[in-house]
């Protein structure tokens, strides 16, 4: 009887951590297996402290980032962070709560000196620091910057008030409602990977994807003064009166 418990238990707490393993190329696009890969993630997901590890190592096995998040969420950050250096030296640690940057900071040069010194409480900075590859002191800037419209979003809502064509099929139908859609900011501000995920109507979901994708190049999103491919969902509601605002 205890040895039939005992391989319950082990069957349990098996079923409660799931391991993955998910391969990408050079673009960070996910491929199908490791001969089309460069780098490799290994995803532990614990159902039962509600928690999720993500490990990416090059191809060699040599660890380049680690990230712990909430499973169950939108990839909420969770806890500590990490990225290295592809010489072993780590690049930056920064820890989380709930998707909020909540503690301290740190990012270091490849020769090792310390880069930035932060502290946060609840997303809010409170302490900064940032220093040159010689330990002296320089302009701060920020860890994380999300990507944004060119001038921002008040000049996102004018160009979708103003371009947008509402569908007379949806008009004569009185159709409005608001559309989800999904993109990848690049690095230099280009959009791609367009994609309606939470539609209303064919008609509207249409025009929402043709405004997305005709939209200028954005300010790439940045981390630690790298730029960055993001993924972003933006809404848009139509309404009769051709007040386009995402909300």
């Amino acid at each position: 009887m205890k040895n039939l418990l005992l391989i319950i238990l082990l069957l349990c707490n098996l079923t409660a951590i799931a391991q993955d393993t998910l391969f990408y190329d050079a673009q960070h696009e996910q491929v199908s297996s490791l001969s089309k890969a460069t780098t490799y993630k290994v995803v532990f997901m614990d159902k039962q402290v509600n928690k999720a590890c993500e490990k990416e190592y090059d191809l060699s096995g040599h660890l380049l980032a680690e990230f712990n998040y909430l499973p169950y969420t939108p990839r909420t950050r969770q806890g500590v962070l990490r990225k290295w250096y592809n010489t072993g030296q780590l690049r930056w640690e920064a820890n989380y709560s709930k998707g909020r940057l909540d503690g301290t900071v740190k990012a270091y040069w490849e020769n090792g000196r310390i880069k930035r010194d932060d502290v946060y409480e609840q997303g809010k900075m409170k302490i900064s620091k940032c220093y040159t590859k010689l330990g002296a002191d320089t302009v701060y800037y920020p860890f994380e910057r999300d990507p944004t419209f060119p001038e921002g979003m008040g000049k996102l809502y004018e160009y979708l008030t103003e371009n947008t064509r509402y569908p007379q099929e949806a008009a004569k139908d009185s159709v409005e409602g608001k559309v989800f859609v999904q993109f990848v900011v690049e690095r230099d501000g280009s959009i791609n990977q367009v994609t309606v995920v939470k539609g209303v109507n064919p008609y509207l979901d249409k025009e929402a994807y043709r405004l997305v994708t005709q939209m200028p190049k954005w300010i790439p999103g940045m981390q630690d003064g790298e730029a960055l491919r993001i993924r972003y969902v933006l809404p848009i509601s139509f309404k009769m009166a051709k007040n386009l605002i995402p909300r």
